[in-house]
């Protein structure tokens, strides 16, 4: 019998000894989410990757702009917030923490209103034409750009007075131009030869034949020894129905005086006129019809296959494609034949050639005044061909050589006698040069930097899961603003008697606009006869109903003030609401309380409750004092 006792007591502990249970606990542990509480201060790799964030989330160029100052500045701005961008940053950061995961997290706000950087990131654009220049008129008008006897600053406020219709005041437009450092020499222009054919080779390789309809095309011919290129749409004894192109490629007369295009025409028989035409968006090649024509004029001849000159016809300083355009019906099919075509231009005989590089290409903001255009001050531009004297390519600042390494030497270079604090707003193109950047520069101790808008800030972020959010918790501590609210509440629905004579401060709840806090004495609830307190026998019991009007009056603050955004949660979060106030007491100890609240139905017609929990267990993770939660509370 004493054996049997021993086996079963001795089978009991090894029951009770398994081994495997800490196994099994230590198993179902590691498959919970692994959380932490961190503190973490963000670094300039971290404003990149937000940067690139926010780049992605960009709809326009202005975003795109507000999202590069995130990097330039390391700060987040009011177009792109810490709240949303911080978040991905964190998971990239940290990437094993998960679920129940906290972040308290450091980093810096431009808090300055941007807004009007818009203004100078998507500004109104304008190209100057040839036309401007010539409404100039002397030097300007010859050369097709700006002098130093004539600057662009003199002329380009009247030019864009009749080019832009109904500007608004302060409107900014950033004009495009050409400029020369030196002065032309009136007396030194030459004549260059552009374009020359005489189909003496008998092809018409010079020129692209596009042939619109019918079978009938443009092709080299001779007769008598003379080389010319001709069309007809007479074929098989019949007329046809043909459209033909014979076009000039492109030519860029963009920089000279002058141009003038001569050829020679022979036609016979009935049908349509030749018609020449040129284009400045033409693609060079497909359907002609697709881009838009403007005719020119010449002289048609006599017939009779009779070869007669075209006349000077003059030509746009622009880059253009010339083209003779050949129709006929089934009704008429006229022959056309061209020769000797040849354009000419007048150029500044500086021993440079048509193309070279007299001037330069600049880009300057203007304002609207509200009755005049003017240069705008205080602002200024990266010109295109100073990306390439920085050793940039692509006129444009990159993630590899950012603005912020440049623009610094650049502005000292410009302003060296720079007093401190003198400030200028800056505009630069990034990544690219469709993409420009606006940001304000300051002068501090003989050195450039970003304007100091920037404040550093901290926020708590909540891991839900899946993802980083803003910690949603609201923290309010009542405004007289707040406050007065409550009081106009007490006042339509009490009554007005229930307030003092100067109307912000009410004695139901005991909210005071004024003071910016609660006031409890039971001397203002005998004075202003609130309802409630007669009864009551005690000053302890008359206490009592004062914290419990109170903590009814921030329900009712919550709901008033929170009337279209209260939530119950955000991404599964519960959202809390802790208030802190102030009280002014009945032994007229002034002290300052915290209570959680949750809302338990959102809006548009929320209702709040207090959350004793809450604050229990904020009192329990060190977030709040057990003093600053002990009001109104069960003994």
């Amino acid at each position: 019998m004493k054996r049997i006792l021993n086996l079963t007591m001795l089978l009991g502990l090894l029951w009770a000894c398994n081994p495997m249970e800490d196994t099994y606990n230590n198993l179902d542990e590691a498959r919970k989410p692994y959380k932490e509480n961190i503190t973490y201060t963000l670094d300039a790799t971290d404003y990149s990757n937000a940067s690139k964030y926010a780049l992605a989330d960009a709809q326009n160029h202005a975003d795109s702009a507000s999202a590069q100052l995130i990097k330039d500045q390391q700060a987040f701005n009011q177009r792109f917030t810490a709240k949303n961008y911080v978040g991905k940053v964190l998971a990239n950061r940290f990437v094993a923490l998960n679920l129940g995961s906290t972040a308290n997290v450091t980093y810096n706000v431009n808090l300055e209103n941007t807004g009007y950087l818009t203004a100078y990131s998507s500004p109104t654009l304008y190209t100057l034409t040839s036309d401007n220049y010539q409404s100039v008129g002397g030097a300007v008008a010859n050369t097709g750009y700006f002098i130093p006897s004539m600057p662009a600053e003199e002329f380009i406020p009247q030019i864009l007075t009749a080019a832009i219709s109904s500007p608004t005041a302060n409107q900014q437009c950033l004009v495009s131009y050409k400029s020369s450092d030196f002065e032309p020499s009136s007396t030194t222009t030459r004549t260059d030869t552009l374009f020359k054919e005489n189909f003496n080779e008998n092809n018409l390789d010079k020129f692209d034949t596009v042939s619109v309809k019918g079978a009938q095309k443009w092709a080299a011919s001779a007769y008598s020894g003379n080389y010319f290129a001709k069309i007809s749409g007479y074929s098989g004894g019949v007329n046809n129905e043909n459209e033909d192109w014979l076009i000039i490629p492109a030519i860029d007369l963009s920089g000279v005086q002058s141009a003038t295009l001569n050829f020679t025409t022979a036609w016979k028989y009935d049908g349509n006129d030749l018609l020449l035409k040129y284009s400045t968006n033409y693609s060079g090649s497909g359907d002609p019809n697709a881009a838009s024509w403007t005719n020119l004029s010449f002289d048609l001849g006599t017939g009779n296959f009779v070869f007669c000159p075209s006349g000077n016809v003059p030509l746009p300083k622009a880059k253009i494609y010339i083209a003779f355009v050949y129709t006929s019906t089934t009704s008429a099919s006229r022959t056309w034949e061209v020769d000797d075509v040849v354009i000419t231009a007048k150029v500044l005989a500086k021993g440079k050639s048509v193309t070279a590089d007299l001037f330069k290409n600049y880009n300057d903001y203007y304002r609207f005044t509200g009755s005049k255009w003017e240069k705008s001050k205080g602002v200024l531009c990266v010109q295109p061909f100073e990306y390439s004297l920085m050793g940039l390519t692509g006129n444009a600042f990159t993630n590899t050589n950012p603005a912020s390494r440049y623009i610094p030497t650049y502005l000292s270079q410009k302003y060296p006698y720079a007093q401190d604090g003198d400030t200028c707003i800056m505009v630069y193109n990034y990544p690219n040069a469709n993409t420009k950047v606006a940001g304000k520069y300051q002068n501090s101790a003989g050195s450039w930097m970003v304007y100091n808008g920037i404040v550093q800030q901290s926020g708590q972020f909540i891991h839900t899961g899946e993802h980083w959010i803003f910690d949603p918790t609201v923290h309010l501590t009542p405004s007289a603003s707040d406050l007065q609210l409550l009081v106009d509440y007490v006042y339509l629905t009490y009554g007005r008697q229930y307030g003092s004579s100067y109307g912000n401060d009410e004695f139901y709840f005991g909210a005071s606009a004024y003071y910016k806090n609660f006031d409890l004495r039971l001397s203002t609830r005998s004075q202003y006869n609130v309802p409630g307190f007669a009864e009551l026998a005690t000053d302890e019991e008359k206490i009592a109903l004062t914290w419990q009007r109170l903590q009814e009056g921030l329900t009712i603050l919550l709901k008033l003030k929170y009337a279209n955004d209260a939530v119950l949660e955000v991404d599964g979060i519960p959202v809390y609401y802790w208030v802190t106030f102030n009280t002014y007491e009945n032994d007229l100890a002034k002290k300052t309380y915290v209570g959680i609240f949750k809302c338990t139905q959102p809006a548009p017609d929320p209702i709040f409750e207090r959350d004793q929990d809450a604050e229990d267990l904020a009192v329990s993770d060190g977030k709040l004092l057990q003093s600053a939660v002990s009001w109104n509370r069960e003994k």
